[in-house]
């Protein structure tokens, strides 16, 4: 990737202060007085959040298909297309020699999925796979597994070995030969890896997302009851979909057929089965409720649009009062990344836990890679909103199942000074990094902090890690202890991604 200027950082800087940022007041000096608003503001913030903090609601129940009476008519079905993953190629350039310390390599992930059963199969890097250089098909070829990827000058070859849930390999360009390894995550549908050139000792994040598997239900779905995230491990299947706010649905396979139970909302439960076509595509199936209703069950896959990323804001009101102006950090992250065509970004203002809920159960149904950004104010026991507290085991709960996830990062006081991080990754099998600050942080230079961390993430398409260091390497304020004459505070923004 071609080095950029370090002023190009500093004009963002210059920019953001000019736009009066500065002037809005900072996350935890907003005004003098110490009034309730910013990131965080001392410890009257923390201790109007941990007075709001409640223990989670008993999670109710959440249930599917439509309820029928039995003189209700059949919903109409749905007419859909079937989009397939594009056949064209993009050029991709030879992966760039990327100056950073290799990841500790560790076990693969132990979370264990719903079922007790232990010989479920694990899942297999054979298949279609869209990769930070390019498509890529891998197969089994004895006890090898081998394909290739990328187009024109940079395509490659590769080939290596499983153990586990961990693929060790060589790979070989035209000018270029070297190693590295992926990881897969617990449920099959993306990959995170390192490789280097031959002879190099600094190492580059090679990532991947499955595009289909002709014998998995894993993946997005569209449905007459609405569109259906199913994540398969084994044989093993669980998900949600859009239906009545938001239902769950779980089965095992038995060769190609999904046989299921549901739950949705309204109380209704019932069972079904689907049978998975030859290519993966399509499913066929039917249902039938406890009222003895039922009907046709079918579904399409929802294949991600190549090169496309969503980055999705899930911001808190900052004002205390009506004298007060507006302020956002959605709004400026929209003007700013308008400029990549690739970056579709969404903005939504989140007021309590039902609509934090809502937002994120909402982005289960996006077919590519999402960032997902919560800004707010914080403390180590979790986001706040409306000065009321969003704990921990809520947050868990709404991101735990998301979908193609790529980042999480808190644009939160103090965050990820707690154990909030870890949690995360521990309920998702470490699927994607988690990052935030560890302290309270100044408005205007975390909005330094955060422009600067999600440009390089989203635009020069850097790991979050790589993207955490280089921002702290860059913006003194980004580390915990800022420089002596420094007139911003530390933030200490951090990630943690370790496999």
């Amino acid at each position: 990737m071609p080095a950029r200027s370090l002023a190009r950082y500093w004009t963002l800087g210059l920019w953001i202060v000019s736009a009066g940022l500065m002037v809005l007041g900072c996350a935890d000096h907003s005004p003098p007085q110490g009034s309730f608003e910013g990131r965080a503001d001392s410890a009257r913030v923390a201790a109007t959040l941990s007075e709001a903090s409640k223990p989670a609601p008993a999670q109710v129940e959440i249930p599917n298909p439509a309820v029928q009476q039995p003189d209700a008519p059949k919903p109409a079905p749905i007419v859909v297309e079937v989009h397939k993953p594009a056949t064209t190629q993009t050029q991709v350039p030879n992966p760039p020699v990327i100056i950073a310390t290799p990841a500790a390599t560790q076990p693969a992930p132990t979370t264990k999925p719903a079922t007790t059963q232990a010989n479920l199969p694990k899942p297999s890097f054979i298949g279609e796979w869209q990769t930070t250089y390019g498509k890529m098909n891998l197969k089994k070829d004895g006890e090898f597994i081998v394909g290739n990827y990328g187009t024109g000058p940079a395509a490659g070859t590769i080939k290596g070995k499983v153990e586990g849930l961990k693929f060790t390999f060589t790979y070989a360009e035209k000018i270029v030969t070297g190693e590295g390894w992926y990881e897969m995550s617990a449920d099959g549908a993306s990959f995170a890896g390192k490789w280097r050139p031959q002879g190099e000792t600094a190492w580059g994040d090679w990532t991947g997302t499955r595009l289909s598997s002709p014998d998995s239900f894993s993946g997005l779905w569209r449905t007459e009851f609405g569109k259906m995230r199913l994540s398969q491990i084994g044989t093993h299947v669980t998900g949600v979909y859009e239906y009545g706010g938001g239902s769950n649905i779980s089965g095992e396979m038995d060769g190609r057929t999904l046989k299921f139970k549901y739950d949705q909302p309204d109380g209704e439960k019932g069972e079904g089965a689907y049978t998975l076509s030859a290519d993966g595509v399509t499913f066929t199936g039917a249902w039938k409720s406890n009222h003895d209703t039922g009907g046709e069950w079918n579904g399409f896959r929802v294949a991600p649009k190549e090169g496309k990323t969503w980055l999705i804001v899930l911001e808190a009101r900052w004002e205390n009062n009506l004298e007060e102006q507006e302020y956002s950090y959605g709004d400026m992250l929209r003007a700013f990344f308008v400029r990549i065509p690739s970056v579709q970004m969404r903005h939504r203002f989140i007021t309590d836990e039902a609509s934090f809920r809502k937002y994120c159960a909402e982005a289960n149904y996006i077919a590519e890679p999402v960032v997902l950004y919560i800004s707010s104010h914080g403390t180590k026991e979790g986001i706040g909103a409306n000065g009321k507290l969003i704990p921990a085991n809520v947050i868990i709960d709404c991101v735990k199942n998301l979908g193609d996830v790529r980042l999480l990062h808190f644009g939160s006081c103090m965050v990820a000074g707690g154990d909030i991080p870890k949690q995360l990754r521990e309920a998702t099998g470490k699927r994607f990094p988690v990052s935030g600050f560890v302290n309270a942080a100044d408005w205007g230079g975390s909005a330094v902090i955060d422009f600067t961390y999600l440009d390089l993430v989203l635009e020069r398409n850097m790991s979050p890690a790589m993207a955490v260091a280089q921002t702290r390497k860059m913006l003194s304020f980004a580390r915990e202890n800022s420089a002596p004459d420094d007139v911003i505070s530390g933030a200490g923004l951090v990630v943690v991604d370790g496999k």
